[in-house]
């Protein structure tokens, strides 16, 4: 069944707050809230027009359990902070009602946060979506791992208009890696080290489901091609620090006015000898 557009407005609202501010609500009885909601309207009269307004919208009630400890002490600087942060929350949980998948999605997550342009705002190093799906799909990462796995879930969730699930995911890391999300993961923590107990210790695994992985032909190509990057992308970087330090060489050899006679014979030498080394291999 759909929810009723009371339900919806008393989700969102929900979303507005914290767990404290609910619970400290909710245990006022009726006529103490409903004490707490008028002094509020009192309070949202006194504010500028524009933020009157806004009060206005997300009802009442909210700004009255989101200050329902300090209802006299509304000044400048708790205003500013609920409507930085309420109001973007407000905003961010209706456009949750928005997607088509909404209803269904609510009964498992709630009110997910959805920004301006469609898409589901992640917040943090362990998100929500993600970490939903790590907790599923793996039982004993380590920290690290954990962390590790929910930032290539985001590389590889490019568009976030489109909800992600277990399916999607494998999809997306089949099309990007050649391989499903699993067998991604286990082959970045692998190369890392190239040691099994290492892996087994980070994804919390045997050793005989590593072996496992290790004998499927498409992990031993994803390997392979991730080991040719590792050592291009090496390669280059050394030969940009060859270069970098040739480079200082000829600059203290030839120009610096303050270089004395000695230190400038040094770096001549050097310079040279590096030269000659570099022609030699040019040729070889």
């Amino acid at each position: 069944m759909k929810a009723k557009v009371e339900e919806k407005r008393e989700y969102i609202r929900n979303s507005c707050l914290y767990q404290e501010e609910l619970d400290n609500f909710f245990e006022l009885s009726e006529e103490e809230q409903k004490k707490y909601i008028k002094e509020a309207e009192e309070k949202i009269k006194q504010l500028e027009p524009n933020e009157y307004e806004l009060a206005k919208e997300m009802g009442a009630d909210t700004l009255a359990i989101a200050f329902y400890s300090e209802l006299d002490e509304l000044d400048e600087s708790r205003i500013n902070d609920f409507y930085m942060k309420r109001a973007k929350w407000y905003f961010d949980s209706k456009r949750f009602f928005d997607k088509p998948e909404a209803e269904e999605l609510l009964k498992e997550y709630g009110v997910l946060p959805v920004g301006k342009n469609g898409e589901y705002l992640t917040s943090g190093d362990y998100d929500y979506i993600e970490g939903n799906i790590i907790e599923r799909q793996f039982k004993d990462l380590s920290y690290n791992t954990r962390d590790k796995a929910n930032k290539l879930i985001n590389q590889i969730w490019e568009d976030k208009t489109q909800f992600l699930t277990d399916e999607r995911l494998q999809e997306l890391s089949e099309a990007r890696n050649g391989i499903g999300f699993k067998e991604f993961l286990f082959c970045e923590e692998y190369i890392k080290t190239g040691k099994v107990t290492k892996t087994c210790e980070s994804l919390g695994i045997g050793r005989t489901t590593c072996y496992d992985y290790l004998k499927k032909d498409e992990i031993k190509k994803y390997l392979e091609t991730r080991r040719n990057e590792i050592k291009e992308e090496s390669d280059y970087l050394m030969k940009q620090g060859f270069n970098d330090c040739f480079s200082e060489l000829h600059r203290l050899a030839t120009k610096e006015p303050y270089i004395q006679d000695h230190d400038r014979i040094k770096a001549i030498d050097c310079y040279l000898r590096h030269y000659e080394q570099s022609i030699y291999k040019t040729t070889e």
